[in-house]
């Protein structure tokens, strides 16, 4: 039997980063063919987080202007300080990869986790399929890191997410006149129910997807993408689409994260215990971030000989400091916004004409200071305070 000291399931942006925190003793078994493929989010996120986090200026599109789209109403923003990104999801990915395999990390590809076969108090056996076979690997930890799917963690915890966004998305050669403008659509006019986008990229496509709430919705996000495709709506938004590059699908969930991370020597993080924004489906600085932190407390508890649960207590404090507020706060919105009718985004889009550019930012990243909470209860009067003061704690944690 194989031994490790930790097996890592999923070779996404949170699996990696674990793996390039542990480095030597970090088995990484990923279920598909090659890292980064295929695609499965949009990649948005903030140029200052992912350059915090250290991923290199070629992994991004950077954005000037964010527009928002409803029934009635259009609105722009022209960014100058904090600035929206689109990632190479592909590339991000592979980087990470690279990191992790020069730390001494392992990966391998078509592996897949099917159960966990024994459990002690100093160690785990996994099984892996692979090829038609299978074998078993003995480590000190399992992390999931298989997201929506959570392929570990329903041992210590079977309860399925309750709410989760389920989207579609085409990517096209971009053939617009201007790549540094993103967009976010809302109402009938383009999607109803759920929400779309239009997103440049680095590499001269452009991804244009949709998403629905479940359990709000059944409809298929995919019909509601051909639907959009088959208008002429792109083109009143001056937005013109090539070629089909290729196309994309992803679950993300957005029931916010959950309160408890793991249990003995298994451990969630990323998308597994739901630690992505829920008010607009931002993950992978998260995972990122969170991979990180979890990685250095795996290697030092490992080096230490410390119990396991010192490390989950140390990673649910940080976490609880550092997102919880901002996380609850967010899916109230994300619940609340999900009932909205044309009349409501309109009104809503017209609030946000009163608010400056990296206030809207900072709503968007669920990261409000006292001057943009002030100016959005001014804007929106029947915001609840316990909200506003839930968005505020957020930050400087």
């Amino acid at each position: 039997m194989e031994e490790c000291s930790v097996l890592i399931v999923g070779g996404g942006p949170a699996g990696l980063s674990v793996a390039r925190a542990i480095g030597r003793g970090a088995v990484v078994v990923h279920k598909d063919a090659e890292i980064g493929l295929p695609v499965r989010t949009s990649g948005g996120s903030w140029k200052k987080h992912i350059d915090a986090l250290g991923l290199p200026r070629h992994l991004y599109q950077h954005i000037n202007t964010l527009r928002f789209a409803s029934a009635g109403e259009e609105l722009l923003f022209d960014f100058d300080s904090d600035f929206p990104v689109v990632l190479d999801i592909t590339g991000t990915y592979r980087y990470l990869a690279n990191l992790a395999t020069k730390q001494g990390a392992e990966i391998r590809c078509r592996q897949k986790f099917t159960e966990v076969s024994q459990q002690a108090d100093d160690f785990v056996v996994s099984t892996i399929a692979s090829g038609g076979a299978s074998y078993q690997i003995k480590s000190k930890f399992v992390i999931d890191a298989s997201g929506y799917w959570r392929s570990v963690l329903p041992v210590i915890d079977p309860t399925p997410y309750s709410r989760y966004g389920i989207g579609a998305e085409y990517e096209f050669r971009d053939l617009s006149d201007r790549r540094d403008i993103a967009t976010l659509l809302v109402g009938s006019r383009f999607t109803n129910p759920g929400y779309g986008w239009i997103f440049p990229t680095n590499q001269q496509t452009i991804r244009v997807g949709v998403g629905h709430a479940r359990p709000d919705t059944l409809l298929s996000p995919k019909v509601s993408l051909d639907r959009l495709m088959k208008s002429e709506l792109l083109e009143t938004l001056n937005v013109h689409a090539g070629s089909l590059v290729s196309k994309h699908g992803g679950i993300i969930p957005n029931w916010g994260a959950n309160k408890i991370f793991g249990a003995n020597r298994i451990v969630g993080v990323g998308d597994a215990v739901g630690q992505a924004l829920p008010l607009v489906g931002e993950g992978i600085r998260y995972c990122i971030e969170t991979g990180n932190l979890v990685g250095k407390l795996l290697a030092d508890t490992l080096k230490q000989g410390t119990p396991p649960s010192v490390m989950l207590s140390a990673y649910t404090k940080w976490w609880n400091k550092r997102y919880r507020t901002s996380f609850s706060a967010s899916q109230w919105i994300n619940e609340r916004i999900s009932t909205y009718d044309d009349a409501s985004w309109d009104r809503s889009l017209r609030r946000l004409r009163h608010l400056r550019p990296d206030d809207v930012a900072s709503l968007l990243q669920a990261d409000v200071g006292a001057g943009t909470a002030l100016r959005v209860m001014m804007s929106n009067r029947d915001l609840p305070i316990k909200l506003i003061r839930g968005l505020v704690g957020s930050r400087g944690a």
